[in-house]
């Protein structure tokens, strides 16, 4: 029972490498929700990458004893009746511990890297040209990321007309809110400001968001 325990707990140590990467990468490119089934398709095979770039890379803190741990576990799996072994590796749990806590310092970092790399107007390009998508799972996604701070205008489904800075936006398909800061409402043509600093809009309620880009906002107001 007790080596049950050990196996079970290795199974799942081993994927979460993977799930910080898959989670992380997804924190940074606002993709968009993903079945359970996905995302352990996507940590098996993230992991299996990261774990075979950490055993195999030497030149990393604690590689000596890195490589006595794979070598014990390397005994034990083609010598598995030798009863010497296994308190072996226990009294290296603690080694063992923080090559692990490293290795997933090593996802997160690999995986924020990545992502500021793909985020980029020229990898995003090259990308692009290949595969012709870019890395937004959603158009909606892309648009609200591009926008954002940005000035925009927003009409409404009942006609009402919002000026504002786009300062909140959905980064995943169940959400349906967006913030503006600084609103105005547009009416008989004129614009006024809102008492509110912030305004909440339900995107299940607008027929159409405008985006002005830089430089454009300028006359807007006068």
């Amino acid at each position: 029972m007790e080596i049950d325990g050990i196996k079970a707990l290795s199974f799942v140590l081993v994927f979460v490498p993977g799930y910080i990467f898959i989670h992380t990468l997804d924190y940074h490119l606002i993709k968009g929700e993903k079945s359970q089934f996905e995302k352990t398709v996507q940590a098996i095979l993230a992991s299996t990458v990261l774990w075979t770039i950490f055993i195999i890379f030497p030149y990393q803190p604690l590689n000596d004893q890195k490589e006595a741990i794979i070598n014990l576990v390397i005994l034990i799996i083609k010598t598995p009746d030798n009863k010497y072994l296994l308190p072996s590796l226990l009294d290296k749990l603690r080694i063992g511990l923080v090559l692990f806590l490293l290795f997933c310092f090593y996802s997160f970092f690999i995986t924020t890297f990545y992502a500021i790399l793909r985020k980029t107007k020229s990898i995003s390009r090259v990308i692009q040209i290949f595969t012709t998508r870019d890395y937004f799972k959603q158009v909606a996604l892309r648009f609200y990321t591009e926008g954002f701070n940005k000035l925009v205008l927003i009409t409404m489904k009942n006609k009402n007309r919002y000026l504002g800075y786009l300062i909140g936006a959905p980064d995943q398909e169940s959400d349906h809110k967006i913030i503006l800061h600084d609103p105005y409402i547009i009416e008989n043509s004129q614009l006024n400001k809102l008492w509110a600093d912030r305004l909440l809009i339900d995107t299940n309620d607008v027929d159409l968001i405008e985006m002005k880009m830089k430089g454009e906002e300028n006359d807007e107001k006068k």
